[in-house]
């Protein structure tokens, strides 16, 4: 008799365990479902002014490259303007001029 109360408390357990785990599994589900997706994309439609620029940045950059000396120039451009807003940073590509120079010997 004990053996067959033993039993049947072991197999009580252990569907009290499993209904316990398919709750949590479920649960667990449902949370899942209830939370927006952080990747979904916006629905938002873009400003007409940012197609604008966009348009015209791309159409700066064709006259750029289209123009022999136009990137050089946009470098060159490019390079005053940061050393401008970097000035601790601009001796080292004057360093790095001058060393050339000598080496080459483009005094």
């Amino acid at each position: 008799m004990k053996l067959v109360l033993s039993a049947l408390k072991k197999a009580l357990y252990k569907g009290i365990y499993v209904g316990a785990l398919v709750a949590l599994l479920n649960i667990g589900g449902w949370l899942a479902i209830a939370t927006p997706a952080s990747y979904a994309a916006s629905t938002t439609v873009q400003d007409q002014e940012s197609v604008e620029s966009r348009e015209q940045a791309y159409e700066e950059a064709k006259s750029i490259v289209n123009d022999p000396k136009g990137i050089e120039r946009e470098y060159e451009k490019n390079k005053d303007a940061y050393l401008k807003e970097h000035p601790e940073e601009g001796g080292v590509i004057e360093e790095a001029k001058q060393a050339v120079e000598r080496i080459t010997g483009n005094d």
